[in-house]
């Protein structure tokens, strides 16, 4: 017997799941993302995916930035989605009045795709956001990640560093397997 009625779903349809990594940073130092309210959070964003047709499978973050882990459909246009997260949060945590002042989410994201066999150690890494960032800065680990996707790219038009606290002690420091790694000058990433 045929998955489906054989004239209730058409012959040559498009199958796919796509897993991707989201990143995206707070504006300003009023925009910090707080311990009392971050769980509220994270619900409400789970369920504009699901609204959307997609599937959260993690999220954490930090006061400055968070980590989603999205299963998408192809017919997921992932900038659409990226900017109803954003638009709809940013008005629910100003009505909410959460912050001092006005709350908003830096211009871009960043967004990696990965592997079935790699998602539990990557669900791992983004629930342990707040103990990896005792260790490393949110720019080191943003910039390993561009790195290691062979993403070319111009600090400039990075996220604005100045939001995120400084981690002066940090080194640089690899995803690869998704475990902070330090890098020697020879290190290919590999995965």
């Amino acid at each position: 017997m045929p998955a489906f009625p054989k004239d209730s779903h058409p012959r040559n349809s498009t199958l796919s799941k796509l897993y991707v990594h989201l990143i995206f940073a707070v504006k300003g130092k009023e925009s910090h993302i707080l311990p009392q309210w971050e769980r509220a959070l994270y619900r409400y964003m789970g369920g504009i995916i699901h609204n959307k047709g997609q599937q959260l499978l993690a999220i954490n973050g930090t006061s400055d930035h968070l980590h989603l882990l999205v299963a998408i459909k192809a017919s997921c246009r992932l900038s659409d989605l990226v900017r109803e997260i954003k638009k709809s949060t940013n008005r629910y945590i100003r009505r909410r009045h959460w912050t001092s002042g006005p709350f908003y989410w830096q211009e871009g994201y960043g967004a990696f795709s990965y592997a079935p066999s790699t998602l539990s150690q990557l669900k791992r890494h983004i629930q342990r956001q707040k103990e990896y960032h005792q260790r490393a800065s949110f720019q080191t680990e943003y910039k390993t990640l561009l790195q290691h996707f062979d993403i070319p790219y111009e600090s400039i038009y990075l996220f604005d560093w100045t939001a995120t606290p400084s981690h002066a002690s940090c080194k640089p420091c690899c995803i690869a397997n998704l475990q902070p790694v330090p890098l020697q000058d020879s290190t290919k990433i590999t995965t």
